[in-house]
């Protein structure tokens, strides 16, 4: 057919091809027949789990979370300042945010937008307000520690509360506080009696691990700042967004370190021994391993070693150690062959922190056969001392170790540990060797040469590339070396050695020239040795001496500069009073350029170059503090009100004295206060007579 009569028809679908019922059997659903008893009782049903997980204390209103979020923008205003209100009129606004979350903390510490406002809320709240909401939180408290918004919640509870119960440790309780109310002691008491038992699953859980943290630090009295205590770095960098959180009303100082009673510590005690009960040695050794669990385990066993429970066969220390514990007590002597679950724990990652702590808190037999055994293994501590990890481990233990540990570390791989950068273990040699004022000899000599410092080096070059922490030829090879905050901390610990062990560093450092050795005082991270030279009580009052009169006739170019002026300072306040003339006088030729610079301009001020010049016995009482300020002002105001009485008694020449003593008058005006501008009118008004 043509195309022009053809006609466009209606389409019609085809219908669809039945499904073969033999293939495919439709499953129907068949509804459960109802368990025999009473016709009342309703199923819960299934659906609903998932829901509860989220929210098991249900959802809040839309409006109760607006209301919530502008209170949020109104405490944010207020902490950063940049809204100023009247405290009454603060005071009501919170406490009508405390009202309406009456009977609302659950769903607002399960929500997660206000969930975070509330945290905000509990930092202002006071001792009564804390009492309340956490007695409003009993019962749920385990509940509420597995919930993902709600653990940061009781966390910041606990954190809070270790400074309430501080208070109620001294005796503080708030005026008309109500009987029947339990105070914050008994509340976290009570707080760890739910949470005690089921302790081992807290601790695995990764919400409610941080929360056993914080309570065990807490019953324990433990400083807040520990290791284990502090957030990852996702977390503090999610809590730094969220803006400051501190109390509106009272700027109390953070305790570092909460006073507890003694009940505190039993409760302690008591979690100890459960979690001995509910795990196993392999299930605590298998949270060494645990990203989650570890930092909880870490704390455990401080508190334990805090507790003295340490040092029994069972223990957490006995678990971790592979049975080291129960041998020693036993009588037994350790096994010879390292064990490879220490091994791994040495050069892990996350367990190295919890070997860590297993060495500084571990019984001193205990310490020694770890020592023996796997950090310094038939005097070979080499790999452990270089390797990634395992280094830090060394670091640690290093401060416990005697004089014979110490020789047995031997120093053949400090040039290993030069050209992998890893100095931590050379430096904690050498402060052992300061404490323990044994075992120093030649520790400078054994620094140059792992730097591949020979004899052709030069004394600048040999220091220079301890602080930059580079050989001889790497430094050799770059062309603007940088000081290195590793190098610096190294040279200020060789400065600590007991004399005469640090007088060759000593005398190559006051060997450098005049500008090498500004180059060192004008650099933030160089310019800390120098402190540690004027400060270190074992560094000889001689070579202070000299360091400080090296600098004369330079001083007004070392403070010349934002790091060069407090080196200045310092050697300053270090100075007795003949020195200190010294230095002043040195610089009056200067003191113009002083006056001119920047930072200069403050170092000049302590000085006092006007006084030395005019009264030198002043001055130097001045400066061996005889004499106060206000002392040494008042001869001055004296001596001017005198000079003005001779100069107007004089007869002759009247006119042109009263045009003088105006001019003065008004410029001296500008600089004095009111009162001793009102002192100088009367002299002037009872001595100068009206011209003729």
């Amino acid at each position: 057919m043509p195309r022009e009569n053809r006609k466009r028809g209606k389409k019609h679908k085809k219908p669809a091809a039945e499904p073969d019922v033999a293939e495919e059997e439709v499953s129907i659903e068949q509804p459960e027949e109802a368990e025999a008893g009473p016709s009342w009782i309703v199923q819960k049903p299934e659906h609903t789990v998932e829901t509860d997980a989220e929210a098991p204390f249900g959802y809040l209103d839309a409006d109760v979370k607006a209301y919530f979020r502008t209170v949020d923008v109104q405490m944010r205003q207020w902490q950063d300042g940049s809204a100023d209100i009247e405290e009454d009129e603060k005071r009501a606004f919170f406490l009508a945010a405390l009202t309406e979350m009456n009977e609302k903390e659950m769903q607002l510490a399960t929500d997660p937008d206000c969930s975070i406002i509330l945290e905000r809320v509990v930092h202002s709240m006071d001792d009564f307000a804390r009492r309340v909401f956490a007695d409003r939180l009993a019962g749920s408290y385990e509940v509420l520690s597995k919930h993902r918004f709600a653990s940061h919640v009781i966390q910041t509870l606990i954190s809070v509360a270790g400074e309430t119960v501080t208070r109620e440790t001294k005796g503080k309780f708030p005026a008309d506080s109500p009987p029947d109310l339990r105070t914050m002691t008994e509340l976290l008491l009570d707080i760890s009696d739910e949470l005690i038992p089921s302790l081992s699953i807290l601790l695995n859980d990764a919400f409610a691990s941080h929360i056993v943290r914080a309570l065990l630090s807490l019953l324990a009295g433990l400083p807040s700042t520990m290791p284990s205590n502090t957030q990852s770095k996702k977390s503090k960098q999610w809590k730094d967004r969220q803006g400051e959180m501190r109390n509106l009303f009272e700027a109390h100082d953070k305790i570092e370190k909460p006073v507890v009673p003694p009940s505190f510590g039993e409760k302690a005690a008591t979690a100890i021994r459960m979690c001995r009960k509910s795990m196993s040695a392999n299930e605590v050794r298998a949270c060494a391993a645990s990203k989650v669990a570890c930092p909880g385990l870490d704390v455990l066993l401080v508190v334990e070693a805090n507790t003295g429970l340490s040092n029994e066969p069972g223990s957490l220390m006995d678990s971790v150690t592979t049975g080291i514990v129960a041998d020693i007590l036993s009588g037994r002597p350790p096994p010879a062959e390292p064990s490879s679950y220490i091994t791994t724990l040495l050069k892990d990652t996350t367990s190295s922190h919890l070997l860590e702590t297993v060495l500084i808190h571990a019984p001193q037999p205990v310490f020694d056969a770890l020592w023996a055994n796997h950090l310094c293994r038939n005097g070979d501590s080499g790999k452990v001392a270089v390797h990634p990890v395992s280094n830090y481990v060394l670091a640690r233990a290093v401060p416990r170790a005697n004089e014979t540990q110490l020789n047995n570390l031997g120093r053949s791989w400090w040039p290993k540990a030069v050209k992998a950068g890893r100095m931590g273990v050379v430096k904690a040699v050498v402060d052992r060797a300061a404490e323990l004022k044994q075992g120093a000899e030649g520790l400078w000599a054994s620094v140059k040469v792992a730097f591949g410092v020979g004899e052709d080096c030069k004394t600048e070059e040999a220091i220079n590339c301890v602080l930059c922490l580079k050989t001889v030829e790497d430094f050799r090879a770059t062309e603007e070396p940088e000081p290195n905050v590793q190098g610096a901390l190294l040279l200020q610990s060789l400065l600590r050695l007991p004399d005469p062990h640090n007088s060759d560093l000593i005398e190559d450092i006051l060997g450098l020239p005049l500008p090498s050795l500004k180059s060192l005082a004008q650099h933030p991270v160089s310019s800390r040795i120098l402190d540690v030279l004027l400060d270190a009580e074992s560094v000889p009052k001689k070579a202070k001496t000299r360091f400080v009169m090296a600098w004369l006739g330079h001083y007004h170019e070392l403070v010349d500069d934002r790091i060069g002026s407090r080196v200045g300072e310092r050697c300053w306040k270090w100075c007795d009073t003949y020195t200190k003339e010294k230095i002043a006088r040195s610089v009056m030729d200067q003191e113009q350029a002083l006056a001119a610079s920047f930072y200069g301009k403050y170092f000049a001020r302590g000085l006092n170059l006007y006084l030395l010049k005019k009264k030198p016995y002043e001055w130097r009482d001045f400066v061996t503090g005889q004499a106060h300020k206000t002392e040494v002002a008042k001869p001055v105001e004296k001596q001017e009100s005198v000079v003005v009485k001779a100069e107007t008694t004089s007869p002759k020449k009247k006119r042109k004295q009263e045009e003088d003593e105006i001019d003065v008058l008004f410029k001296k005006a500008k600089k004095s206060h009111k009162g001793a501008l009102e002192g100088s009118e009367v002299v002037l008004q009872a001595d100068i007579k009206p011209p003729p």
